[in-house]
């Protein structure tokens, strides 16, 4: 089993010099089951483990910057984050759930199919990809992309490309027959 804080802990230490990472309670069932009614999908073991660890992370205590976010503030960051979608992408924008910021605005979080099941990844949301002329690729637009097979391999991934300056490994999407 993997420890979520350690691996958090190494890539706020190489990404966030000098910061004081702060690991918040860990979620409640209670939490967790309104999150999964208001996302209206079965959370993913990964994301509920993490959330039972810790209910967000912040990256930089003293800024009060939120790399993980809390659950209380999941439903306001996937209304936000929708607002970037483009008007004749608004579907593709009600089936992704971001819970992650990276380089801010951008996130990270699941994206489903259209029954609500959560397609495999975790995927980044570039908005300054958001462009007319982004050509869908598989019915996706070019600024979603799976980025990392799972929460820990986006993690492990980033510290180990920034030791060893080699590009990390990221899946391929395959389309959907």
């Amino acid at each position: 089993m993997c420890d979520f804080k350690e691996v958090i802990q190494e890539y706020c230490g190489q990404f966030y010099p000098g910061s004081q990472v702060r690991f918040g309670e860990p979620a409640t069932e209670e939490d967790l089951c309104e999150l999964s009614s208001v996302w209206k999908l079965d959370l993913p073991d990964e994301f509920v483990r993490l959330y039972q660890i810790a209910d967000g992370v912040m990256s930089d205590f003293n800024s009060k910057e939120w790399l993980i976010l809390p659950i209380k503030r999941l439903a306001e960051f996937w209304y936000i984050t929708k607002l970037w979608f483009p008007s004749e992408d608004q579907r593709i924008g009600d089936l992704y759930r971001p819970f992650m910021k990276v380089a801010a605005p951008d996130n990270m979080g699941y994206f489903l199919n259209d029954d609500h099941t959560v397609r495999p990844g975790l995927w980044y949301f570039a908005t300054s990809d958001v462009t007319p002329w982004s050509p869908p690729v598989g019915g996706i637009p070019a600024y979603l992309k799976i980025d990392s097979e799972s929460i820990v391999e986006y993690f492990s991934g980033m510290v180990e490309s920034s030791r060893t300056g080699k590009p990390r490994r990221r899946p391929v999407f395959k389309k959907e027959s």
